[in-house]
């Protein structure tokens, strides 16, 4: 996540050192392609800003589906959401990643 550009954030599981899954939210223009021998439920394109990458054998990360309505999500939302779909109970208080400045070298 860049907290310094709005809605650029990515939430993934990894289990046992293998990303299975992976939310995208993106600003515009965003669009990801889908593999031709992706499984049924996958369009050849996504077009939405706020996306989901689902673990499918022998493609990986590689197929995505849209995310309804979280269009207005924050972060905060978002993450709660993410962590609710994927079964993971996330215990300590939520406190939102701070914008940094970038060094100039």
């Amino acid at each position: 996540m860049n907290p310094n550009f709005a809605r650029s954030w990515f939430f993934k599981l990894i289990l046992r050192d293998e990303d299975v899954y992976r939310w995208d939210v993106a600003p515009p223009p965003k669009k990801h392609s889908n593999p031709p021998d992706r499984p049924e439920g996958f369009p050849g394109k996504v077009y939405d800003l706020e996306h989901e990458h689902v673990w499918v054998e022998g493609l990986d990360l590689k197929c995505a589906r849209s995310l309804e309505g979280f269009s207005l999500s924050d972060h905060r939302e978002m993450f709660v959401a993410f962590c609710a779909r994927t079964n993971v109970r996330f215990e300590p208080r939520y406190v939102a990643p701070q914008a940094f400045e970038q060094l100039e070298l």
